[in-house]
């Protein structure tokens, strides 16, 4: 029985682990989307509609990690932990913001020139 408490607080914390280091990537994002938001704003029209529309999907990324992270600590919130918005755990969601990420600062760097 020890051991099985054991087994599920080391899972607990692997997802409690990616929840934070989600919110805190999330944080960065936001900071991030805040300054190049007044960049955009200065942009052609063409360019600002591409950098944008990137912006608004990361943005969607970034809310489905705000729902996840508010459902801590509710009933069933382990459950809705380990499967957020389609599908996605945590370390996924992370992980599909830092490539949206990427991507946009791609389009965002093409775009200046």
């Amino acid at each position: 029985a020890a051991r099985g408490v054991l087994q599920a607080v080391q899972a607990l914390r692997i997802v409690i682990n990616d929840a934070l280091s989600a919110a805190q990537r999330t944080i960065d994002v936001l900071e991030l989307l805040q300054l190049m938001a007044q960049n955009v704003k200065r942009m052609d029209v063409t360019s600002r509609a591409s950098v944008e529309d990137r912006m608004r999907e990361l943005q969607r990324l970034l809310e489905d990690v705000r729902s996840a992270v508010a459902a801590f600590g509710k009933k069933g919130w382990l459950r809705h932990a380990l499967n957020v918005k389609r599908g996605n755990a945590f370390s996924q969601l992370d992980s599909a913001i830092t490539g949206q990420l990427s991507l946009l600062l791609q389009f965002y760097n093409l775009a200046r020139d």
